[in-house]
């Protein structure tokens, strides 16, 4: 099946029913915002747990460290340039991507419908696909990132 845009549909618009057409974008949000707040679970979840990790293995490189650092003391070596100074950590960090909440695109929309005065709105493909069909251009990014999060739970 050929693309909406090969067909020159991305042009075209559509004449659609405000209320409905609101029914649909606050449906939308709301499913929006539930596969947020589980993403945000999964990256609680998450981080937690690397915090735990890192933790564990701070505790293990200061153990280890204390006995390399108690050797070096012991056998003191004035000459030793690294003398001067003692890591007994360093840095140590984690990295995870945090969950986006796109709500404010729903939010827009459904204050256009909501101050639009005539009972029917003109979309054009493009908007059809967002406020309709919820497909986002942040969407994939959104899907695959949420994904990654609520599989762990």
């Amino acid at each position: 099946m050929r693309d909406p845009i090969e067909m020159g549909w991305n042009e075209r618009t559509v004449t659609v029913n405000r209320m409905k057409l609101l029914e649909t974008l606050k449906s939308n949000r709301e499913k929006h915002q539930k596969a947020y707040r589980e993403a945000v679970a999964g990256y609680r979840e998450a981080a937690t747990e690397a915090l735990n990790e890192q933790v564990a293995k701070a505790r293990m490189a200061i153990e280890d460290n204390a006995a390399m650092i108690a050797v070096k003391i012991e056998r003191f070596d004035p000459d030793d340039p690294l003398s001067n100074q003692v890591v007994v950590l360093g840095q140590m960090a984690f990295t995870l991507e945090v969950p986006k909440d796109h709500t404010k695109s729903y939010d827009v929309a459904i204050e256009m419908a909501e101050w639009e005065v005539d009972d029917n709105i003109k979309l054009t493909q493009s908007q059809f696909q967002c406020f309709v069909m919820d497909d986002w251009d942040w969407k994939p990014s959104f899907e695959h990132l949420n994904k990654s999060y609520t599989q762990r739970r």
